[in-house]
């Protein structure tokens, strides 16, 4: 399933859409997510602090690579992450 195809499911179940006044815009390009981690040269031991976590694909990603402390204001998006 495309990242696209997730969002749109995640949007209907949990009633959400991107908030405006908060900036939100989500990233749905697998391509993109995987290259700015890579670009990144993350190591196990590194702790990334991402703002805005918003649906969690770049936090899966980041996960993969190291630890992230995740902040997301939307109490929405806080329930899904």
């Amino acid at each position: 399933m495309s990242l696209f195809s997730e969002l749109n499911n995640l949007m209907v179940k949990y009633r959400f859409a991107p908030n405006q006044k908060l900036a939100q815009y989500f990233m749905i390009n697998e391509q993109l997510i995987k290259q700015i981690v890579e670009h990144a040269k993350l190591q196990p031991k590194d702790i990334v602090l991402e703002i805005g976590s918003g649906t969690g694909f770049l936090t899966s990603e980041l996960l993969s690579h190291c630890k992230v402390v995740g902040i997301e204001l939307d109490s929405i998006l806080c329930r899904l992450l």
